[in-house]
């Protein structure tokens, strides 16, 4: 995953930034339930820890970008 800095300066930057954010986490999650498939139908153990593997990773990216979205949402304003 690349490393990318961006400045916000407004609540609307932020919610953009944050849909972006989800866009990948669903992409994310799609990657993540088809290496989990494979790896359930491994015909080899050699396989499923590879899938498995690929399972830890995309769980990690997911769990970085969830990261992300909490750091910009503290700046947020919540309405009460």
């Amino acid at each position: 995953m690349s490393k990318q800095t961006k400045t916000i300066s407004n609540a609307w930057e932020a919610e953009e930034i944050i849909i972006k954010i989800m866009a990948q986490q669903d992409k994310i999650r799609a990657s993540r339930d088809q290496a989990k498939h494979k790896a359930m139908n491994a015909a080899r153990d050699v396989q499923y820890r590879f899938y498995m593997c690929q399972v830890t990773i995309l769980d990690n990216q997911f769990i970085e970008l969830k990261q992300k979205i909490d750091l910009i949402s503290e700046f947020l304003i919540i309405p009460q």
